[in-house]
């Protein structure tokens, strides 16, 4: 699948930056619009991945809607979205004391077990739609950290548990839809006709009594090009009635569209190896040091000359970006781009160290750099717990 773009000059900003490529996002978008229409089914995006305000109204323009797992989440997108927009919200658990509030901002809540049901189901949810997370026990996912099926899971209540529920008779009176997400970094549907299927075996009694079921997401579809398996999942799932189906992707909208630009501030060699140390830090994308992979860098070649460990410029002595090779020796002052960093940076930023977090920026499909937000000093003040700077 090709994917256009403009280039851009990386001296043009100050670093460290995250850089969005609307011309990206809007192709993104583009194939994504092209899955709803063609298997009719409705998408929704996952705040989690991405929060910016300008971001999300962008992208709230070509979804159904938005997905979020807390009240600050359902407030943003309700306060960018619109208060006409979409928003669904599925959480590990509520918190009583927000229930209220968080009615207010959403069309639609998954509750994530059978107690929490019971517990908030006779809130006023005011016309707001109520299902259940389902934990379909069927597991994808090699590294249990991320497999929302790992055994002794907290997300979702066991198919198992639910299927039991059902056969003794003990009815889900006000529950119209079910929640899905078995899945992550997924580059086939496969996965996701399989937990359809196992779905429709275990809880056919279920599903003639629902209007909607979100399938979740954990699926990169915009590196998908087969969509059979995901026409045969909603199929199973719909069957001949008119029920809504829900994606929804995170990652899969945003990964491609950012970019993570560093300037080199040192060179040195440590045993016999080049280090190149850059003003940014993993804790500006901390799924680099939890997931131990690396960003691809623009420019470098596994057949460069020149090698270099990139490391992050805080104290910590696994701050490494990982080891690239260029064609052209990098200095003191040289821009290294990191692609496909779009998602779960920001979100997961911290200021550690006091490192500044890094200037957002937008390049528009013309290639105009649009700065978006600079962080400075206050913001890690207010990030100690200190009050108000006065200084």
């Amino acid at each position: 699948m090709a994917w256009a773009e403009k280039e851009f000059s990386a001296s043009d900003i100050d670093t460290p930056a995250l850089v969005y490529d609307e011309l990206v996002l809007t192709q993104t978008l583009r194939r994504l619009i092209e899955i709803r229409r063609a298997l009719g089914v409705r998408v929704l995006f996952s705040v989690k991945a991405l929060s910016i305000p300008p971001l999300v109204e962008l992208i709230a323009g070509s979804v159904d809607g938005l997905s979020v797992s807390s009240l600050f989440e359902a407030m943003l997108a309700h306060r960018v979205a619109g208060p006409s927009a979409s928003v669904h919200m599925v959480t590990p658990a509520l918190v009583a004391t927000e229930v209220p509030e968080l009615a207010r901002h959403v069309d639609a809540v998954s509750f994530n077990s059978l107690s929490q049901w019971r517990r908030f189901a006779a809130e006023r949810w005011d016309g707001v739609r109520l299902g259940l997370r389902v934990n379909p026990q069927l597991s994808f996912v090699r590294d249990e950290r991320y497999d929302p099926c790992r055994r002794g899971s907290k997300l979702g209540i066991p198919i198992d548990a639910l299927s039991g529920e059902i056969e003794a008779g003990r009815g889900l009176t006000g529950i119209s839809g079910l929640h899905l997400h078995s899945n992550c970094d997924s580059r086939s549907w496969e996965p996701l006709d399989q937990t359809a299927r196992h779905v429709a075996e275990r809880l056919g009694r279920l599903l003639p009594e629902l209007a909607w079921i979100n399938l979740g997401g954990g699926y990169l579809f915009d590196e998908i090009e087969d969509l059979k398996p995901l026409e045969r999942a909603v199929e199973r799932l719909r069957g001949s009635r008119p029920i809504e189906i829900f994606l929804e992707p995170g990652e899969g909208v945003v990964g491609r569209a950012g970019s993570l630009v560093t300037t080199v501030l040192d060179l040195f060699e440590s045993d016999g190896r080049k280090v190149a140390v850059v003003d940014t830090t993993v804790n500006h994308y901390p799924l680099l040091f939890e997931y131990q992979y690396q960003l691809a860098a623009k420019g470098a070649d596994p057949q460069g000359e020149h090698a270099y460990l990139v490391a992050g410029r805080s104290c910590l002595a696994g701050d490494l970006f990982g080891e690239y090779r260029f064609h052209r020796p990098l200095a003191v002052g040289s821009r290294i781009e990191l692609l496909g960093a779009g998602a779960y940076a920001l979100v997961r930023a911290t200021m550690f160290n006091g490192i500044n977090l890094p200037t957002l920026y937008l390049r528009r499909v013309d290639g105009a750099l649009m700065e978006l937000r600079r962080f400075g000093f206050d913001d890690f003040w207010r990030m100690s717990g200190a009050p108000e700077w006065r200084g």
